[in-house]
């Protein structure tokens, strides 16, 4: 082997279809602390927010993984809806939604990955949509005015911001070049304490795409006040 070197060929990890599903529950309710951890809130005798959340993707999708980052309450969460890979946002408090998700996303190997934020109800139609593709659901009949909207031209979201008609549902599909660009971003100490929307903001100007899916007879409820906590309960 004297002056001889060995190269080996690069190999690369193989594509993994499967869906990982990241819920974020990391920060306690904003508006109406009250009503503590959101994603704990009954909806009826026999469940609550999470629990429903992981029913109704347990039905829809099949081979999948769910990663919930928790922080508020943590191990009350742990504790109530067992069985599920938990991560844990030691500085949800001084950070925003972003360092949670980048924290999922590291725990993450597939190729595919879906955001749905914690503190939403929403009924099986709302994932009626091509998820090969990187998508974010829009959905104007339940989100609040207050909420972030978005900018749609030709299919594809082309902006998100305040003060629009058509608002995001806080649930987005990654994949491909997105997904990449989605993980540079999110990874980014300098941007740990920036809003999802600002992050996606940044993948849709480094050329990435998202196609708008408003999907039929979808029902969703951002659960922000003890209000929304009764509209919630008639989601089916």
């Amino acid at each position: 082997m004297s002056g001889k070197y060995v190269t080996f060929a690069k190999t690369q990890r193989p594509k993994d279809d499967r869906l990982t599903v990241i819920i974020p529950t990391a920060s306690p309710a904003n508006r109406n602390k009250t009503i503590g951890a959101r994603s704990l809130i009954k909806l009826s005798e026999y469940d609550n927010v999470l629990s429903r959340q992981v029913n109704i993707l347990r039905n829809v999708y099949q081979e999948l993984d769910i990663l919930v980052v928790v922080g508020h309450n943590s191990d009350k969460i742990c504790r109530t809806v067992p069985g599920l890979r938990y991560i844990e946002n030691d500085r949800f408090a001084e950070t925003s939604v972003v360092r949670s998700i980048a924290l999922g996303l590291r725990a993450t190997i597939t190729d595919r990955v879906l955001i749905v934020y914690g503190d939403l109800v929403f009924n099986r139609e709302i994932f009626n949509f091509d998820n090969s593709k990187s998508s974010i659901v829009v959905n104007s009949k339940s989100m609040k005015d207050s909420e972030v909207g978005v900018i749609v031209q030709d299919g594809l979201v082309t902006n998100l911001a305040y003060d629009l008609d058509k608002k995001w549902s806080q649930i987005v599909n990654l994949c491909g070049k997105e997904l990449g660009l989605f993980r540079q971003y999110v990874n980014k100490r300098e941007f740990e304490k920036c809003m999802c929307h600002e992050i996606l903001n940044m993948v849709i100007s480094d050329g990435g795409k998202f196609v708008a899916a408003s999907p039929s007879n979808a029902h969703l409820v951002e659960i922000d006040c003890h209000k929304d906590i009764e509209i919630a309960c008639q989601v089916k």
